[in-house]
């Protein structure tokens, strides 16, 4: 019963005093990588401009 009570009240106890702030307008896109990160030193210039390209083009889809 401790252990449910505990639980319950941690919500309560963090109350995100540590976390970062974000002001931004527009929209926003989260992005998850899975199991790695994509390092720009592994690309071309070219295919950087190309992801950048698609993201944008998922920008607009999605935001109008």
């Amino acid at each position: 019963m401790r252990l449910h009570l505990l639980l319950l009240a941690l919500p309560f106890f963090s109350n995100g005093q540590n976390h970062q702030q974000f002001k931004f307008d527009g929209p926003a896109i989260v992005i998850h990588g899975g199991a790695g990160g994509i390092e720009r030193k592994y690309y071309t210039d070219e295919q950087i401009a190309e992801y950048d390209s698609a993201l944008n083009a998922v920008l607009k889809v999605g935001y109008g």
